[in-house]
């Protein structure tokens, strides 16, 4: 029943936004995309079944196969991929690029500083459950490791499975593939294999060998 829309909505697909009253400004492509929006603005989801329980979310983006599924009043969400952002329900500025790019992430109040992760790669973040203003670019684990992110905030991962200590990890920073972070506050760069760090010219100061 659309008939109460406010209007500016775009709408292709079986049951697309059937339930909306008050909805502006969505574009919604897919089969059962949209499907529960009532008052939602702004939200762009394309494909089955994206963003199929938002109810009343703003600005958000969601692109691929049940991409941002079970999102009811996020705000300002981006994910890109088959399963991005799957479980999350009420979190705001996250943005997943990738199939299974932060997959389990689930909620936090809506407020200034929740939320705020970017993972981009395939399965980035995919054990991240309520860990905030993560940085993770590059591969993950998909077989969901022992040890990876889950309720840690604050770190940055750079690299084709690089990762943290411990899954409550605070502020860790991990640069380069398979790279390992030592504890919390420490930065890490390169993984066993590296022998020496070194200067962007000669008479820079070397880092440190072997």
């Amino acid at each position: 029943d659309l008939s109460n829309t406010t209007g500016g909505n775009v709408m292709i697909g079986d049951q697309v936004m059937k339930d909306a009253t008050i909805a502006t400004y969505n574009t919604v492509i897919g089969n059962e995309a949209g499907k529960a929006i009532v008052g939602g603005t702004s939200n762009a989801f394309i494909g089955y079944k994206a963003g199929t329980s938002t109810t009343s979310g703003n600005n958000n983006i969601a692109i691929g196969f049940e991409a941002l599924e079970d999102s009811t009043t996020g705000n300002a969400n981006v994910a890109i991929g088959r399963l991005a952002l799957n479980k999350m329900t009420d979190s705001q500025n996250n943005t997943a690029v990738g199939y299974l790019a932060l997959l389990n992430f689930t909620s936090q109040a809506i407020g200034e500083f929740n939320g705020n992760n970017t993972a981009i790669g395939t399965s980035a973040g995919i054990s991240v459950t309520t860990g905030e203003k993560n940085t993770i670019l590059g591969v993950g684990d998909s077989a969901g490791g022992a040890i990876n992110i889950t309720t840690g905030s604050s770190n940055l991962l750079l690299g084709y499975l690089a990762n943290v200590s411990a899954a409550t990890a605070t502020n860790q920073i991990v640069i380069g593939a398979t790279a390992l972070g030592h504890a919390d506050n420490i930065v890490v760069i390169g993984d066993a294999n590296i022998t020496a760090w070194h200067p962007g010219d000669d008479n820079g100061v070397d880092l440190g060998s072997a």
